[in-house]
């Protein structure tokens, strides 16, 4: 199974965790990454990598991000 790096950030963008993972594919790491990501709450953004390849991000969303751009707060 590949090794992937997954890297934590906090809201200004430093890196507060950083962990090596074995996981099947790229989808499944994402799905891992994001699993993760809501059960540490003094983390709000994970960058999957794949050696020097990115495999994708993921934000931790709050109350004030749209669902979609129809969306408004009323």
């Amino acid at each position: 199974m590949p090794m992937y790096q997954l890297i934590f950030t906090d809201s200004t963008g430093r890196i507060t965790l950083a962990e090596d993972q074995e996981r099947a594919d790229d989808q499944a790491a994402l799905s891992f990454g994001k699993s993760l990501l809501q059960s540490r709450r003094y983390v709000d953004e994970v960058e999957i990598w794949n050696g020097s390849s990115l495999v994708g991000k993921a934000r931790r969303s709050t109350w004030a991000d749209p669902v979609d751009d129809r969306s408004t707060l009323h």
